[in-house]
């Protein structure tokens, strides 16, 4: 759980954290955009923990990394373009713990 600790902090500012975390709990989709590294990683890390995230990279039609969506209802995230620390094994890591990122989220 430490190294999804140290994505989340590489990727968003403290004010954002408690915004996403809410989003994430109450359902509302939320995407993620910007320049920054590790919006795929982290849209499908939270799909598989079960919340509705996406990213430009999930879009045929997307123009590039800061490509956005007008949808309803959705809060959109701009990731920091900070240089992220290379994890080795992230993916796998993120992928496995599900009910670690529910606990954090529901924190």
């Amino acid at each position: 759980m430490d190294v999804y600790k140290k994505v989340i902090a590489s990727c968003f500012t403290d004010s954002q954290i408690p915004i996403l975390k809410q989003a994430l709990r109450t359902g509302v989709p939320v995407y993620l955009y910007g320049h920054g590294l590790g919006k795929s990683l982290l849209a499908e890390t939270f799909r598989n923990a079960g919340y509705n995230v996406s990213e430009p990279g999930d879009r045929l039609d997307a123009l590039g990394p800061m490509d956005m969506v007008d949808m309803d209802g959705m809060v959109a995230f701009c990731v920091r373009n900070a240089p992220k620390e290379r994890i080795s094994g992230v993916f796998d890591t993120l992928l496995k713990c599900p009910d670690e990122i529910a606990e954090w989220v529901n924190q």
